[in-house]
């Protein structure tokens, strides 16, 4: 386990819930270290929240246009409602782009 001398009581804690957790699954050989059992949970973690943005863009996409086609449309004439719409549409596609490339990044 990871030295703990020096971190906060809150590091502490969570790196000793990670070792109670990951532990058994080495020893039972579904994993073969800390670092593969953290990496592969953060990619079916990402994988994840990648389906409910990809659900959320889609359903704008069904709704409206295409996001491009979108915002030329809403050029100077946009009513509260649509510029609502095009913020929710543009953070879902930020959000699904942070996690595409988290994923990407992590092989």
């Amino acid at each position: 386990m990871v030295e703990t001398a020096r971190l906060t009581d809150n590091t502490r804690k969570y790196l000793e819930c990670l070792d109670k957790v990951a532990q058994p699954l080495i020893r039972e050989g579904v994993y073969e270290s800390e670092e593969e059992f953290l990496r592969d949970n953060v990619r079916q973690l990402a994988r994840r929240h990648i389906a409910a943005w990809e659900e959320v863009v889609l359903g704008f996409e069904q709704k409206y246009i295409s996001w491009e086609k979108f915002s030329d449309a809403l050029l100077n004439v946009a009513t509260p409602e649509q510029e609502d719409a095009w913020m929710e549409w543009e953070s879902a596609r930020m959000f699904l782009a942070s996690w595409q490339k988290l994923l990407k990044e992590l092989g």
